[in-house]
């Protein structure tokens, strides 16, 4: 109950498509640790657990229980956080930024790539803004072109990556097809003001 939700400040400069986000202080509230399926909602193990590497340390034995349970993990993973080393080895997916960076690794994509696949993630990508999506499937490389628009609003677009691969792969298990779709999905929300704007067209 002291635990306060974090609200944080977004400015938006739509004539450049660029966002700032301003931070709160970071809470020192002590969290509960989640441990069973049944810690969490209605308990039923869902296809696919999206993770943000946030409150690990709160959440790891919650994320094995899904994971030996059968459901797939997914890491977002805008950067690196404490406890990353250890979610590696129960990810099926990891899709990162290009700013990601392992401690004391060399940085960049490639390493990043290279990283998950040595922890053993069977599926990993790395987004890079307008740039071409950079990805593995088992060993295999490619690339996605990501779709040339006018950007008003970049905000959210990631979370919107994220979401649409992970509902697609729920549905299909298939990791390249559901990258290309959510690509192309958070492409789209790049085109309009606010993160819900352009989901009404």
């Amino acid at each position: 109950t002291p635990y306060e939700t974090p609200l944080c400040t977004v400015l938006v400069n739509a004539a450049r498509a660029t966002r700032t986000v301003i931070n709160p202080p970071l809470s020192t509230v002590q969290l509960g640790h989640l441990e069973r399926v049944s810690d969490w909602a209605s308990g039923e193990v869902p296809e696919v657990v999206l993770a943000d590497g946030f409150h690990l340390k709160e959440t790891a034995r919650l994320l094995k229980a899904c994971r030996d349970a059968g459901a797939a993990l997914c890491l977002d993973g805008g950067s690196w956080k404490p406890g990353t080393a250890e979610l590696a080895s129960l990810l099926t997916v990891a899709i990162c930024s290009e700013r990601f960076a392992v401690p004391g690794e060399p940085k960049g994509p490639d390493a990043t790539l290279a990283w998950f696949a040595e922890q053993g993630v069977p599926h990993v990508a790395v987004t890079r803004g307008a740039r071409p999506i950079l990805a593995l499937d088992r060993g295999r490389r490619f690339e996605i072109e990501v779709g040339k628009i006018s950007a008003t609003d970049t905000l959210g677009a990631g979370d919107v990556l994220h979401g649409a691969f992970c509902y697609r792969f729920a549905c299909t298990g298939e990791f390249e097809p559901s990258l290309r779709l959510a690509s192309e999905i958070a492409t789209r929300s790049c085109q309009g003001l606010g993160i819900q704007s352009w989901a009404t067209h």
